[in-house]
């Protein structure tokens, strides 16, 4: 789905902005043959990017188009592990309750926000593994 709309309070907690201002929410499925591979609930801050209004993402997904089209300075991640509620187990077609990995992504130019984006993944299809060593040796 895409709308365009003020953003809510929680609209503007995730933007980290002060004041309401128009946003592009999209909701869409990424399918890995016919397997459901993540499921994206992201906002677009139509005051720093105002041509995403325009865009359809029928044939590039809102990331790609993004990181095609508009510059950035900044970028945080968090990484979660959530269980799916009824709603996230329907879009990622997996059971209530099973485990996901959430990845939260909002990005800056200058001060300016353009998109804060959540992605989740069907748990039993990732592992996340570090190697590393002390410091030093």
């Amino acid at each position: 789905s895409r709308r365009q709309r003020m953003s809510t309070a929680a609209d503007m907690k995730r933007l980290d902005v002060q004041a309401p201002r128009p946003v592009l929410a999209v909701l869409c499925r990424h399918l890995a043959g016919r397997r459901v591979h993540a499921f994206e609930d992201r906002l677009i801050d139509l005051v720093s990017v105002p041509d995403a209004s325009e865009q359809t993402f029928e044939s590039d997904p809102p990331g790609t188009w993004l990181r095609e089209h508009v510059p950035w300075s900044e970028a945080e991640n968090r990484i979660t592990a959530v269980n799916a509620d009824a709603a996230l187990s329907d879009h990622l077609d997996i059971r209530e309750g099973a485990a996901c990995l959430q990845v939260e992504r909002s990005t800056w130019r200058g001060a300016r926000p353009i998109t804060a984006v959540r992605m989740y993944y069907p748990g039993d299809s990732y592992r996340l593994i570090a190697h590393f060593s002390p410091k030093g040796t």
